[in-house]
This record gives structure tokens, C-alpha cells and sequence, in this order.
């Protein structure tokens, strides 16, 4: 990056903050008690009694290996980081996530052919800490992780604000970076809703201009949960590096609702110690999402080697809204067969007797509804669609009149909706098996 690192800021410029957990977990104990209250920016007074401290304030340079960076607008904090392509982060190597198949398997997960020409060696993997999590005028990012592929490492610069007053020289020289890399699509999570809103209004406050106007934008939250919903309470970054990736963070992570507190306690006190727990918090996420983008490739290209039967059901989905019925009956039929208890397996043979009555296949259809009315399932659609297919195609007016019975009951006992409309079919059924009068 072009501009200049100030002489005498820190002994250990550019060296990459540390890595050891031994070194990061010394927070905790250096840091003073992060139970100072939130004063917001506009009531920031120096000589507030908050403001005092009982152990010497350590600035940023102390804190975290980097430097001081100078630009026309003014200058900011930069800490650099850099890991091996070939390096696990968690069970599986970062450089995995190039593989050749991956370009074509993005228009998968994002539903966008325009995935196709989609390359990660030109992608900013972007992730901000902020003052706040509501965003609007009044939310600065303070903290920008940028990662990007630079030869045989996987690169990520921490632009900082030490004060609001620093903000337009970050902001210049995260342009500066991007330009200069041609980096010209972004992946993030959940950086569509958040972090790139944030960012473009930061730019227009301080009246400058985002560098990519229109990027190519890869969210890897909205694919994570098509993929893993059905097995996950929440699909958060942390949640999924936990139970996909195979990562555990060490102690010294910190929850994201804390950070802002962290940032304003900082600026009160000038002591950046803790701030060393949100500069790892950050570098993780944009770690992991280089790694994701693996897993969630691997889970579309080899979804035989999927354990769970609910994560294999979403990947199935996801190729059936593609267009690709054949393929997702294949991945149905194997959560099928590792479905495990009565629910999932109910879960699984909704879609594909759904996808093979839509194909016109209502032999196998109706061999899938069949299979769940003779495991008793309080479930309603299977006993509605045997019905409609005995009223429609056999003519079995007894046996769809027997179904429809079972399920008007068990609608009755669930208060569900589709009672009456399960009523009505049974009256008509009771009407067609009523014997004609023959007339004189």
C-alpha cells in the first residue's frame, strides 16, 4: 500500500498481530474490568470520573504490532496479518476453498448465474467492528478487516480509527488497498444488510466515494442457512465454525454485542488493551469466511459425504429451486436413507414426493405418502394426498373416504387450519358413495 508508516510508532511494524493464544489471552488480566458504563460519543468528557483508571493506559502501538499510517486526508492505524494457504483453519486447509469446481458451484449457493466468472483471488473479504449494531448516520465503522489472496497466503489488513478524527484517512486508504490489488467483488457475511450499507454511508458522510461502485457481492449467510438451517438453532459465523468448519476460538474472543462498549471505553480511558480481544474477533471472522466458502462448496460437489440428513435436505433444495430435479431427487433419496427419527424423515419425503408429483411421477409419490400413513404420522398431507389420489385416479371412493376421516380427526386434535376444507372433501366423498337411484 502506497503511503507512509511513521517512523517510531511501534517496534514491530507490519510484523501481524500476535498469534500465540498465550499472547492473546493476556488481556484478560492486563485489561482493567470491561465493566465501565457506555457513554455515546457526543458525551465523551475526558475528565469524567469514568474516564479514570487504576493501571496505566496502554495505546494502541503497545497493544497491537503494527503502525501508524499517513495519507493526504490524515493518518490511521494499520495491523497486518498474513496465513499460509496450506494452513488448517479447522479440519480442512484454507487453500481447499480455490479449488477448480468452485466457480462453477457459486451459482448454487448465491441463486445468480452471474456467480459463474466469480473469482476469489480478486475478492476483498470485508468484515467492520462498529460503534453500534442498529447501522444509520450516526454508526462508525472504527474497525475495517479487509482479507485478500495474495500468492500463497491469505492476507488480512486491520484499518483502525483511533479517534473519529481518523476515519477519512482509513476510509482513503481502504480505497488505496482495493485499487491497487484490483480487487473488484467483495465476500462477506451478512456484509449485505450490514457492513456494506454501514461503509457506503460512512463514505458519503466524510464525502467520499466507495472505490467499487457496483462489486460483485458473495454474502455467505443467506447460502449457510440454505444449507444447514434445518440442523443449526442459529446460523451465526461462531455457531457454524463451531459445528462445520471444526474451529473453536480461544478465550480470547469477544461477543459481538460487547465491541461497541469496548471501542467508547477505549476512548475514554486511551488504554487499548482490551481492544486486542476485538482485533482477534475480527481477524477470526474473516478468516472463516475463506473457509466457509469450502465447506459450503464441498457440501454441493460431494454431498454423499454430507453426516446429516437435514444439511444434505437443504443442499437438495437448493438444486431443485436451480432447475436441476434429477440431482436433488439423487440428494433426497440419501437424506432419506440417514434420516434419523420419524421427523426428519417426514421433513425429507414432503419435498421429494412434492418434486415427483410435480414431475408426473405420482407412482413414486404415492409410494413416499404411503410409506408415512403406515407409520401413523400425525402429519395432515400425506393422508390429504393418498385421498385426492384414490377420489381422482382409482376411484376408491371407501379408501379415500377412510383417509380423509383419519386426517379430519387429526385435525381436530391440532385445531389446524385445513379442517374445513378436509370436512368438506369428506361430505363429498360420503356423497359419491351413496348408491343411484335408478329413476322409472
Amino acid at each position: 500500500m502506497k503511503g507512509q508508516l511513521r517512523a517510531g510508532t511501534s517496534s514491530h511494524a507490519h510484523d501481524g498481530p500476535p498469534s500465540t493464544e498465550d499472547d492473546l489471552r493476556e488481556i484478560s488480566s492486563e485489561g482493567r474490568p470491561l465493566t465501565a458504563p457506555f457513554i455515546p460519543y457526543h458525551a465523551f468528557d475526558r475528565s469524567h470520573p469514568a474516564a479514570l483508571v487504576t493501571r496505566p493506559a496502554r495505546p494502541i502501538h503497545e497493544v497491537m504490532r503494527g503502525g501508524t499510517m499517513d495519507t493526504p486526508p490524515g493518518s490511521f492505524y494499520l495491523v497486518r496479518s498474513r496465513h499460509h494457504l496450506d494452513g488448517l483453519h479447522g479440519s480442512l486447509p484454507l487453500r481447499a476453498s480455490l479449488g477448480h469446481d468452485t466457480p462453477s458451484l457459486l451459482p448454487l449457493l448465491t441463486k445468480e448465474r452471474s456467480f459463474c466468472d466469480f473469482d476469489l483471488r480478486r475478492a476483498a473479504f470485508i468484515d467492520t467492528e462498529t460503534t453500534g449494531l442498529a447501522g444509520g448516520t450516526g454508526t462508525y465503522a472504527f474497525l475495517v478487516g479487509l482479507g485478500y489472496i495474495a500468492g500463497d497466503h491469505f492476507e488480512v489488513c486491520q484499518f483502525f480509527m483511533r479517534d473519529f478524527v481518523d476515519e477519512r484517512a482509513m476510509l482513503h486508504a481502504i480505497n488505496l488497498r482495493c485499487r491497487e490489488l484490483g480487487l473488484d467483488s467483495i465476500v462477506s457475511f451478512n456484509g449485505r444488510c450490514f457492513d456494506l450499507p454501514l461503509l457506503q454511508t460512512r463514505y458519503t458522510m466524510s464525502r467520499m466515494r466507495f472505490g467499487m461502485s457496483e462489486p460483485l457481492h458473495l454474502d455467505l449467510l443467506a447460502p449457510s442457512r440454505r444449507v444447514w438451517r434445518g440442523r443449526l438453532e442459529s446460523c451465526t459465523l461462531r455457531n457454524i465454525e463451531e459445528t462445520v468448519i471444526g474451529l473453536r476460538r480461544s478465550s480470547a474472543d469477544v461477543p459481538g454485542w460487547l465491541i461497541p462498549t469496548l471501542y467508547f471505553d477505549y476512548l475514554r480511558s486511551g488504554n487499548a488493551a482490551p481492544l486486542r480481544r476485538v482485533f482477534y474477533h475480527n481477524q477470526q471472522d474473516i478468516v472463516s469466511m475463506l473457509a466457509l466458502v469450502q465447506h459450503l462448496c464441498a457440501a454441493f460437489s460431494s454431498p454423499d459425504a454430507l453426516e446429516y440428513s437435514a444439511d444434505l435436505l437443504g443442499v437438495a433444495r437448493c438444486y431443485e429451486e436451480q432447475g436441476q430435479p434429477q440431482r436433488a431427487i439423487a440428494i433426497y433419496s440419501l437424506a432419506l436413507e440417514r434420516a434419523d427419527g420419524s421427523g426428519e424423515r417426514a421433513a425429507v419425503i414432503a419435498r421429494l414426493a412434492a418434486l415427483h408429483k410435480r414431475l408426473g411421477s405420482s407412482d413414486e409419490a404415492t409410494l413416499l405418502w404411503e410409506r408415512l400413513v403406515a407409520e401413523g404420522t400425525p402429519l395432515l398431507f400425506p393422508y390429504i394426498e393418498l385421498a385426492m389420489h384414490h377420489e381422482h385416479r382409482t376411484r376408491n371412493y371407501a379408501v379415500a373416504a377412510q383417509l380423509t376421516t383419519t386426517a379430519c380427526d387429526l385435525a381436530r386434535r391440532q385445531r389446524a387450519k385445513e379442517l374445513a376444507g378436509i370436512e368438506k372433501r369428506l361430505l363429498r366423498l360420503e356423497k359419491k358413495m351413496q348408491p343411484k337411484v335408478k329413476q322409472p
